[in-house]
């Protein structure tokens, strides 16, 4: 936290943080995409990030500090709409990226419902390291 410039008993402001999930994208509901590569969104993806920048900058551009984002494509793609909206740049951070989901990445759900791990990761997730991936925690 940054040291106020105030007097000793002023509080310093408080931080408000925004989470913005990145839009639908070609596969959203179909695959777990995780870290793949060159996933962009969708047609109604870029309508949701122009939506949610529309309303973030309605809130006040001068109270927007900052956008970041994952280095994933459509989640810099949901954030440039938002960042342009409020007059700043988008920071990438890698550590915004998804979870390694490992040998699941890429594939459908419809296939991940069926093995007898996805009940674990939907009752425990936490307690649940993706085959060949990282765990949640």
């Amino acid at each position: 936290m940054a040291r106020s410039k105030a007097g000793k008993n002023e509080k310093p402001k408080p931080t408000t943080v925004l989470l913005v999930r990145h839009g639908r994208t070609p596969t959203t509901g179909k695959v777990l995409p995780g870290r793949a590569k060159g996933l962009h969104l969708g047609d109604e993806g870029r309508a949701q990030a122009e939506k949610a920048a529309q309303r973030i900058a309605a809130l006040g551009a001068d109270k927007v500090a900052a956008v970041y984002s994952s280095p994933m494509e459509r989640a810099r793609e949901t954030a440039a709409p938002i960042a342009k909206a409020v007059g700043v740049r988008v920071r990438q951070r890698k550590g915004l990226i998804e979870a390694d989901f490992g040998s699941w990445t890429g594939r459908k759900l419809s296939d991940l419902y069926k093995l007898p791990e996805w009940e674990q990761v939907q009752k425990y997730p936490s307690g649940f390291r993706f085959p060949g991936g990282e765990s949640f925690s």
